[in-house]
């Protein structure tokens, strides 16, 4: 390995998915149904983490489904990442997302890793190679600001590393327009700051215009509304009655604003709970917010409900 190499794989944990070979039972959250991470508790022991919930539990011997023996883990993530690294260059990579250690970027000929896009404490300037590792996995969050908060750091990591250095761009999804633009930018070491500044306005530009013909912020502000209890038919009869006492507070008071129909969650079941959700949609310096406040407050509060003001992720 000649020179500096930071590998960016935004991926925590050893592996991230566990399952049986037997019988394919693969491990999910008993709380949430999110699929358990992978991690090295001690030297030798393993346990199961929830990055949802943060429940966590032993690592299993045997299924719990059919009682074999058969339990693997695969797809690894940062940790199996930084061991591979060792095995190969026969060095210890350094991490770069653990607060609590100190990186010397002093180091010649050595890997970094890390799981984060874009990190203002990382000096890029002493890189010679930047490596995104299965890059398609950046829009895989439910954030439906996901695409612009990738683009916002990518546009950063270029800019911060120097022309001379190498940055590759690893994806398999070559249909997709932005994955095609990133890698025809990071495979242009000509690139100037001001191509990649006008490629990040002109996604503003248009995801700006996406927004408003859909009414999201910052053209509109949201409101989520959410019902969650053990009993699913009643979490469910909950956020419809909840939907129907506002559609008729809409039509005689509040004709500006939209309401959703109820749709589940990203994880319906959370904690043992039946999560439903409801999104209202209201204008921008909205001059009967403070009365629509209290009706939703209200309402909510009368009937049980969970009620969030522009949050990141609808889903």
């Amino acid at each position: 390995m000649t020179g500096n190499t930071l590998f960016i794989y935004p991926r925590r944990g050893l592996y991230l998915i566990t399952r049986c070979s037997n019988c394919n039972h693969t491990y999910q959250c008993n709380n949430c149904d999110a699929n358990l991470v992978t991690y090295k508790k001690w030297e030798k022991n393993l346990e199961l983490v929830c990055h949802q919930c943060q429940s966590y539990y032993s690592y299993p011997t045997q299924c719990e489904n059919c009682g074999e023996n058969g339990i693997s883990s695969f797809i690894g993530g940062i940790d199996k990442l930084a061991q591979e690294i060792k095995t190969i260059t026969d060095v210890e990579p350094t991490r770069l997302d653990n607060k609590r250690l100190k990186p010397d970027f002093s180091k010649k000929d050595h890997p970094f890793v890390t799981t984060r896009v874009y990190d203002p404490a990382i000096d890029y300037s002493v890189m010679s190679k930047v490596i995104l590792i299965a890059a398609d996995n950046l829009l895989s969050s439910p954030d439906y600001m996901v695409m612009e908060e990738t683009i916002k750091n990518l546009t950063e990591l270029i800019l911060a590393t120097p022309q001379t250095s190498n940055i590759i761009f690893d994806t398999k999804d070559l249909e997709n327009e932005f994955f095609t633009k990133v890698v025809s930018i990071c495979n242009q070491p000509s690139s100037t700051y001001k191509e990649v500044l006008n490629w990040y306005r002109e996604f503003l530009t248009s995801e700006s215009n996406i927004r408003d013909k859909y009414g999201f912020p910052p053209y509109k502000n949201l409101i989520l509304v959410t019902s969650q209890l053990k009993n699913r038919q009643k979490s469910i009869d909950n956020i419809n009655d909840f939907k129907r006492i506002l559609d008729r507070y809409r039509l005689e008071k509040f004709p500006e604003i939209s309401v959703s129909s109820s749709y589940p969650a990203r994880f319906l079941r959370r904690k043992n709970h039946y999560s439903y959700h409801l999104l209202i949609k209201y204008p921008k310096q909205y001059k009967n917010f403070f009365n629509l406040r209290n009706v939703i407050k209200n309402e909510a509060s009368r009937i049980g409900l969970q009620v969030r003001l522009n949050p990141k992720n609808l889903f």
